[in-house]
């Protein structure tokens, strides 16, 4: 996986949507985010890819772990650092970052962190849970 530098403008945009969301990530996403900005790089390229070949809705878990999958065969380190905790953060991200595909992925509440508030308004959710 390519470690690319991030372009000011792209970084300091995410960064604040972060910040101004942070009720919708996990505790410690911003860090991690800040030291793994590549990683969600290949998130993002990977759901673009699938979202330019008609595919509608998707599972950000199958995109974690083939990047994960991916990784093992390039990392030489063996460090790949994206558990399946940053995987729904990623998603959420994801859909803020690109509202006209926010309905790719679905998001369900938790007790500790409640479905997304730009998620309430897609059918392919309902209360949480995929229609």
């Amino acid at each position: 996986m390519e470690n690319k530098t991030p372009t000011p403008k792209a970084w300091d945009a995410t960064r604040v949507l972060i910040a101004q969301n942070e009720h919708e990530f996990r505790k410690g996403f911003a860090n991690w985010f800040s030291e793994n900005w590549h990683i969600y790089q290949a998130f993002e390229a990977e759901a673009m890819h699938l979202v330019n070949i008609g595919r509608r809705h998707y599972s950000a878990r199958t995109i974690g772990e083939y990047l994960r999958h991916q990784t093992t065969h390039r990392e030489t380190t063996g460090h790949f650092k994206m558990n399946d905790h940053v995987i729904p953060d990623m998603a959420r991200l994801f859909a803020l970052r690109n509202p006209q595909h926010a309905g790719l992925f679905e998001f369900r509440g938790s007790p500790t962190r409640p479905r997304p508030s730009h998620a309430l308004g897609y059918s392919n959710m309902d209360n949480g849970v995929a229609a």
